[in-house]
Protein backbone atom coordinates (compact mmCIF):
# COMPACT_ATOMS: atom_id res chain seq x y z
CA UNK A 1 0.00 0.00 0.00
CA UNK A 2 1.47 3.71 -1.07
CA UNK A 3 1.07 6.58 0.87
CA UNK A 4 -1.25 8.27 -1.08
CA UNK A 5 -3.53 4.65 -0.39
CA UNK A 6 -2.38 5.05 3.47
CA UNK A 7 -3.69 8.84 3.77
CA UNK A 8 -6.82 7.88 1.73
CA UNK A 9 -7.84 4.94 3.98
CA UNK A 10 -6.98 6.87 6.88
CA UNK A 11 -9.33 9.91 5.54
CA UNK A 12 -11.85 7.50 5.41
CA UNK A 13 -11.67 6.07 8.71
CA UNK A 14 -11.86 9.85 10.55
CA UNK A 15 -14.77 10.57 8.22
CA UNK A 16 -16.80 7.15 9.33
CA UNK A 17 -15.74 8.07 13.13
CA UNK A 18 -17.19 11.92 12.88
CA UNK A 19 -20.09 10.63 11.02
CA UNK A 20 -20.88 8.18 14.27
CA UNK A 21 -20.32 11.21 16.80
CA UNK A 22 -22.67 13.26 14.54
CA UNK A 23 -25.04 10.53 14.42
CA UNK A 24 -24.88 9.80 18.12
CA UNK A 25 -25.21 13.88 19.34
CA UNK A 26 -28.20 14.11 16.69
CA UNK A 27 -29.58 11.21 18.19
CA UNK A 28 -29.24 12.48 21.82
CA UNK A 29 -30.15 15.99 20.85
CA UNK A 30 -33.68 14.22 19.49
CA UNK A 31 -34.11 12.40 22.86
CA UNK A 32 -33.76 15.38 24.78
CA UNK A 33 -36.38 17.67 22.82
CA UNK A 34 -38.69 14.31 22.82
CA UNK A 35 -38.40 15.00 26.89
CA UNK A 36 -38.53 18.57 26.84
CA UNK A 37 -41.78 18.57 24.87
CA UNK A 38 -43.47 15.83 26.73
CA UNK A 39 -42.48 18.01 29.74
CA UNK A 40 -44.17 20.52 27.93
CA UNK A 41 -47.00 18.61 26.97
CA UNK A 42 -47.40 17.38 30.31
CA UNK A 43 -47.35 21.04 31.93
CA UNK A 44 -49.75 22.59 29.94
CA UNK A 45 -52.21 19.71 30.52
CA UNK A 46 -51.20 20.17 34.16
CA UNK A 47 -52.26 24.09 33.83
CA UNK A 48 -55.58 23.27 31.77
CA UNK A 49 -56.59 20.47 34.69
CA UNK A 50 -55.81 23.47 37.27
CA UNK A 51 -58.11 25.84 35.60
CA UNK A 52 -60.78 23.76 34.81
CA UNK A 53 -60.82 22.98 38.64
CA UNK A 54 -60.89 26.57 39.80
CA UNK A 55 -63.52 27.43 37.39
CA UNK A 56 -65.55 24.53 38.64
CA UNK A 57 -64.89 26.06 42.05
CA UNK A 58 -65.71 29.52 41.18
CA UNK A 59 -68.43 28.47 38.93
CA UNK A 60 -71.68 30.76 39.70
CA UNK A 61 -75.40 29.00 39.13
CA UNK A 62 -78.39 31.17 39.37
CA UNK A 63 -81.16 28.46 39.98
CA UNK A 64 -84.99 30.73 39.79
CA UNK A 65 -88.46 30.23 40.73
CA UNK A 66 -91.37 31.74 41.81
CA UNK A 67 -94.84 31.00 43.07
CA UNK A 68 -97.94 32.82 43.74
CA UNK A 69 -98.51 32.95 47.78
CA UNK A 70 -102.04 33.92 47.63
CA UNK A 71 -101.26 36.57 50.15
CA UNK A 72 -99.21 37.78 53.26
CA UNK A 73 -100.88 39.92 55.16
CA UNK A 74 -102.57 37.43 58.03
CA UNK A 75 -100.42 34.26 56.94
CA UNK A 76 -96.88 35.19 57.42
CA UNK A 77 -95.85 31.67 58.38
CA UNK A 78 -96.30 31.01 54.72
CA UNK A 79 -93.26 33.18 53.82
CA UNK A 80 -91.62 31.43 56.21
CA UNK A 81 -92.36 27.87 55.06
CA UNK A 82 -91.11 29.28 51.39
CA UNK A 83 -87.97 30.67 52.37
CA UNK A 84 -87.28 27.65 54.04
CA UNK A 85 -88.07 25.42 50.84
CA UNK A 86 -86.12 27.71 48.91
CA UNK A 87 -82.88 27.55 51.11
CA UNK A 88 -83.15 23.90 51.23
CA UNK A 89 -83.39 23.88 47.31
CA UNK A 90 -80.81 26.60 47.13
CA UNK A 91 -82.62 29.03 45.28
CA UNK A 92 -80.78 32.20 44.26
CA UNK A 93 -84.07 34.19 42.91
CA UNK A 94 -87.22 33.62 44.24
CA UNK A 95 -90.71 35.48 42.72
CA UNK A 96 -93.65 36.15 44.99
CA UNK A 97 -96.47 37.06 43.19
CA UNK A 98 -99.77 38.46 44.62
CA UNK A 99 -98.96 39.11 48.41
CA UNK A 100 -101.22 41.73 49.13
CA UNK A 101 -98.19 43.56 50.88
CA UNK A 102 -97.36 47.14 50.52
CA UNK A 103 -93.83 47.59 50.18
CA UNK A 104 -92.88 48.31 54.31
CA UNK A 105 -94.91 45.28 55.57
CA UNK A 106 -92.66 43.24 52.77
CA UNK A 107 -89.92 44.39 54.62
CA UNK A 108 -90.77 43.74 57.77
CA UNK A 109 -92.03 40.49 56.83
CA UNK A 110 -88.68 39.35 55.58
CA UNK A 111 -86.54 41.06 58.32
CA UNK A 112 -88.77 38.80 61.39
CA UNK A 113 -88.01 35.50 58.74
CA UNK A 114 -84.51 35.94 59.24
CA UNK A 115 -83.79 34.04 56.24
CA UNK A 116 -80.80 34.49 54.12
CA UNK A 117 -82.49 36.53 51.28
CA UNK A 118 -82.81 40.27 50.40
CA UNK A 119 -86.44 41.59 49.65
CA UNK A 120 -87.57 43.73 46.84
CA UNK A 121 -91.12 44.67 47.06
CA UNK A 122 -93.99 46.21 44.89
CA UNK A 123 -96.69 47.51 46.88
CA UNK A 124 -100.29 46.41 46.56
CA UNK A 125 -103.15 48.74 45.07
CA UNK A 126 -104.16 50.11 48.19
CA UNK A 127 -107.84 50.31 46.92
CA UNK A 128 -107.87 46.24 46.78
CA UNK A 129 -107.82 43.66 48.99
CA UNK A 130 -106.27 40.62 47.24
CA UNK A 131 -105.08 40.61 43.81
CA UNK A 132 -102.04 42.66 43.54
CA UNK A 133 -98.26 42.99 44.91
CA UNK A 134 -95.47 41.09 43.91
CA UNK A 135 -92.05 40.77 45.02
CA UNK A 136 -88.66 38.91 44.48
CA UNK A 137 -86.34 37.62 46.95
CA UNK A 138 -82.32 37.63 45.98
CA UNK A 139 -80.30 35.34 48.03
CA UNK A 140 -77.85 37.34 50.06
CA UNK A 141 -74.64 36.48 48.43
CA UNK A 142 -75.90 37.67 45.33
CA UNK A 143 -77.11 41.37 46.56
CA UNK A 144 -73.77 42.84 45.48
CA UNK A 145 -74.97 42.24 42.15
CA UNK A 146 -78.84 43.98 41.86
CA UNK A 147 -77.63 47.17 40.60
CA UNK A 148 -81.17 48.02 40.30
CA UNK A 149 -84.84 48.08 41.07
CA UNK A 150 -87.82 49.08 39.48
CA UNK A 151 -91.41 48.78 40.83
CA UNK A 152 -93.43 49.56 37.47
CA UNK A 153 -96.76 49.29 39.13
CA UNK A 154 -98.97 46.74 41.69
CA UNK A 155 -98.28 44.00 39.53
CA UNK A 156 -94.82 44.00 37.88
CA UNK A 157 -91.31 44.37 39.45
CA UNK A 158 -87.93 44.41 37.39
CA UNK A 159 -84.35 44.28 38.84
CA UNK A 160 -81.35 43.82 37.34
CA UNK A 161 -78.06 42.52 38.18
CA UNK A 162 -74.77 43.27 36.99
CA UNK A 163 -71.91 40.64 36.30
CA UNK A 164 -68.71 40.85 34.30
CA UNK A 165 -69.77 41.09 30.53
CA UNK A 166 -73.58 40.22 31.36
CA UNK A 167 -76.59 42.43 32.34
CA UNK A 168 -78.97 40.19 33.89
CA UNK A 169 -82.69 41.48 33.98
CA UNK A 170 -85.47 39.79 36.05
CA UNK A 171 -88.77 40.16 35.84
CA UNK A 172 -91.76 39.57 38.07
CA UNK A 173 -95.35 39.81 36.63
CA UNK A 174 -98.87 39.36 38.10
CA UNK A 175 -101.29 39.01 35.38
CA UNK A 176 -104.85 39.84 36.74
CA UNK A 177 -107.82 37.21 35.08
CA UNK A 178 -110.18 39.63 34.75
CA UNK A 179 -109.03 42.99 33.84
CA UNK A 180 -107.92 42.84 29.89
CA UNK A 181 -106.79 46.30 30.10
CA UNK A 182 -104.61 46.25 32.85
CA UNK A 183 -103.02 42.57 31.28
CA UNK A 184 -102.81 44.44 27.70
CA UNK A 185 -100.44 47.31 29.76
CA UNK A 186 -98.34 44.84 31.38
CA UNK A 187 -98.03 42.89 28.20
CA UNK A 188 -96.91 46.33 26.39
CA UNK A 189 -94.36 47.20 29.29
CA UNK A 190 -92.72 43.70 29.27
CA UNK A 191 -92.55 44.11 25.04
CA UNK A 192 -90.94 47.60 25.44
CA UNK A 193 -88.42 46.04 27.92
CA UNK A 194 -87.31 43.08 25.95
CA UNK A 195 -86.94 45.22 22.98
CA UNK A 196 -84.38 47.98 24.63
CA UNK A 197 -82.34 45.23 25.77
CA UNK A 198 -78.75 45.71 25.14
CA UNK A 199 -76.41 43.04 23.21
CA UNK A 200 -74.97 41.72 26.64
CA UNK A 201 -78.61 41.50 28.58
CA UNK A 202 -80.37 38.36 29.17
CA UNK A 203 -83.79 38.38 30.41
CA UNK A 204 -85.68 36.16 32.24
CA UNK A 205 -89.87 36.52 32.83
CA UNK A 206 -91.64 34.79 35.84
CA UNK A 207 -95.03 34.96 37.44
CA UNK A 208 -98.45 34.21 37.10
CA UNK A 209 -99.75 35.16 34.16
CA UNK A 210 -103.64 33.79 34.46
CA UNK A 211 -103.56 32.06 31.70
CA UNK A 212 -102.71 28.77 29.64
CA UNK A 213 -99.90 28.64 26.95
CA UNK A 214 -100.89 25.04 25.81
CA UNK A 215 -104.56 24.39 26.11
CA UNK A 216 -103.62 20.56 26.06
CA UNK A 217 -100.96 20.48 28.45
CA UNK A 218 -101.50 22.90 30.62
CA UNK A 219 -105.06 22.28 31.14
CA UNK A 220 -107.03 19.10 33.34
CA UNK A 221 -109.86 19.62 30.77
CA UNK A 222 -108.76 21.39 27.67
CA UNK A 223 -111.17 24.05 26.26
CA UNK A 224 -112.98 22.73 23.56
CA UNK A 225 -113.52 26.25 21.69
CA UNK A 226 -112.49 29.73 21.65
CA UNK A 227 -109.27 28.81 23.53
CA UNK A 228 -107.72 32.19 22.89
CA UNK A 229 -103.88 32.35 24.40
CA UNK A 230 -102.29 35.32 25.36
CA UNK A 231 -100.86 37.68 23.19
CA UNK A 232 -96.81 37.79 25.08
CA UNK A 233 -97.09 34.08 25.08
CA UNK A 234 -96.59 34.50 21.03
CA UNK A 235 -94.55 37.21 20.66
CA UNK A 236 -91.51 36.15 23.36
CA UNK A 237 -91.30 32.77 21.68
CA UNK A 238 -90.91 34.25 18.54
CA UNK A 239 -88.01 36.33 20.25
CA UNK A 240 -86.54 32.89 21.16
CA UNK A 241 -87.47 33.07 24.74
CA UNK A 242 -88.30 29.70 26.40
CA UNK A 243 -91.17 27.79 28.43
CA UNK A 244 -88.33 26.37 30.76
CA UNK A 245 -90.54 23.77 32.38
CA UNK A 246 -91.79 22.54 28.83
CA UNK A 247 -88.40 22.52 26.84
CA UNK A 248 -87.45 20.40 30.22
CA UNK A 249 -90.33 18.28 30.01
CA UNK A 250 -92.29 18.64 26.90
CA UNK A 251 -95.28 16.54 27.15
CA UNK A 252 -95.53 16.03 31.15
CA UNK A 253 -99.04 17.12 32.30
CA UNK A 254 -98.07 19.24 35.58
CA UNK A 255 -100.49 22.19 36.93
CA UNK A 256 -99.61 25.32 38.88
CA UNK A 257 -103.42 26.07 40.33
CA UNK A 258 -106.22 24.05 40.97
CA UNK A 259 -109.06 23.95 42.35
CA UNK A 260 -111.86 20.71 43.55
CA UNK A 261 -112.74 21.11 39.74
CA UNK A 262 -109.91 21.58 37.30
CA UNK A 263 -106.53 21.96 37.21
CA UNK A 264 -104.13 24.44 35.48
CA UNK A 265 -100.30 25.53 34.56
CA UNK A 266 -100.71 29.35 34.95
CA UNK A 267 -97.61 29.95 36.46
CA UNK A 268 -94.25 30.84 34.15
CA UNK A 269 -90.67 30.85 33.66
Amino acid sequence: MNTDEEIENLLRSERRIFERRNSDASSSLNRKEKVKEKEKTASIKTKQTQLKEKWKEEKKEIRIACHNINGLKTKGWKLESLLGWAEEEEITILGIMETNLTENEGKFLMHATNRKYVGFWASAAKDKKKGSGVGILVEEQWEKHVGAVKKINEYMIEIILYFKQLELVILGVYILPNDKAEGRLIQQKIVEIISKRKRQTQIVIFGDFNHTANNVLDRQHPQPVNFKRLPIFNWIRKQDFCDTFKDMHPTCQKYTWSNKEAATRIDYI
